[in-house]
């Protein structure tokens, strides 16, 4: 599945510029840069409790 997403020109030319610095695609840019941000908000709210499941796991389910 293909999704379009707008961002600020700034964050596409660094994002850009680390893809080619890294030899990987902007796909892999994006996609290694959400799981950091998902990690660490799962890590954030690791202390609530296992059965209450926070917004971002029931949208990733």
């Amino acid at each position: 599945m293909t999704h379009t997403v707008t961002i600020d020109q700034r964050y596409y030319e660094s994002a850009m510029a680390y893809a080619k610095l890294h030899d990987i695609s902007m796909t892999s840019v994006v996609e290694q840069g959400l799981s950091l941000l998902f990690n660490q908000y799962k890590t954030k709210n690791a202390s609530k409790s296992i059965a209450k499941h926070t917004d971002w796991e029931a949208a990733m389910s």
